[in-house]
């Protein structure tokens, strides 16, 4: 079969629909004088698609990825399967082109701003990524592979930056008694210990402790009690906001009428509180007898709280 000039110029036009590789092929002429000659230089290609298999750092936000040629074979996600005797090497992402590793990146995000969050970074483009690649010849006629994808930032969120105290511990000093069920103040301890005083004003003699808004994780620890005619005791954790009076919060502790090594801990309880924004907290700790007679005590040095905060 003899093709005419406008057939075979039709075939060689289609043919370069599909051209992946070489030279190209130059097509000149009117519809009856078409001629065929090889057009050096010639940058023409299809993009093509394929997935990402692997990534390598180079460092400063940029890396280079193994791919592989993938060719639809569904309809709808995931339906993609790799191409026999297709294109594989090594790509690079557009959008990686300015990273330095400071300031404004490729994506648009500027990891040195002031909210950029601490603990996270630009991430390379996930593995098992389907992109379009394109391949792209320099001016001496090295090829390269690009494609286009903009990096995610992810990280793990670091504790909150609280710029407070992050903990307290203070030690009853002297005992404290009680006859009644009537709850009374713990006052009298030691001078109390902080990693920063931001969060915290603490009064030792009247035993409040004073915080700002925030969650807070408060432990109390009692030690040895002594009571005396089978007297017991119960001590508890109350806090006074702008907006309400003084309520219990977390479990009230009971303590059995007994006599412990000074060493000992025989009650240990943890609540979380919750200062509500705006308002300031006195948090305190309460003791009383709870049931019996006689006198419950509250040993020297024995009763510790702590006080975190955690948000």
């Amino acid at each position: 079969m003899i093709l005419s000039p406008q057939d075979f110029g039709k075939a060689i036009r289609r043919a370069l629909a599909t051209t992946q590789a070489g030279p190209g092929i130059l097509v000149t002429g009117g519809s009856s004088n078409d001629t065929v000659s090889l057009a050096s230089g010639f940058r023409r290609q299809p993009a093509f698609t394929a997935k990402i298999s692997a990534s390598t750092s180079l460092g400063n936000n940029q890396w280079t990825y193994t791919f592989a040629e993938v060719t639809k074979t569904g309809n709808g996600y995931t339906e993609w399967t790799t191409r026999t005797g297709g294109r594989s090497g090594t790509a690079h992402n557009l959008f990686e082109d300015m990273n330095d590793g400071a300031g404004i990146q490729g994506n648009g995000i500027n990891i040195d701003g002031a909210d950029f969050p601490e603990g996270f970074a630009v991430q390379a483009v996930p593995t098992g990524t389907v992109v379009m690649v394109h391949r792209i010849v320099e001016s001496g006629g090295d090829q390269e592979f690009w494609f286009s994808y903009v990096n995610a930032v992810d990280g793990e969120c670091d504790a909150p930056a609280l710029n407070t105290s992050v903990g307290f511990a203070a030690a009853k000093s002297g005992n404290e008694t009680s006859t009644s069920s009537t709850y009374a103040d713990v006052d009298s301890w030691a001078a109390a210990t902080f990693m920063d005083t931001d969060a915290f004003g603490f009064n030792a003699s009247t035993g409040i402790l004073t915080v700002q808004p925030g969650t807070y994780r408060i432990r109390l620890r009692v030690g040895a009690t002594a009571a005396t005619n089978n007297a017991t005791s119960a001590i508890r954790l109350r806090q006074n906001t702008d907006s309400a009076g003084y309520a219990t919060f977390g479990p009230v502790l009971k303590l059995a009428a007994s006599s412990v090594a000074s060493d000992a801990i025989i009650g240990d309880i943890t609540a979380y509180h919750i200062v509500p924004a705006s308002e300031t907290a006195l948090l305190k700790i309460e003791f009383s007898r709870s049931a019996g007679t006689g006198t419950a005590t509250l040993q020297a040095a024995e009763c510790l709280w702590e006080v975190e905060r955690v948000a």
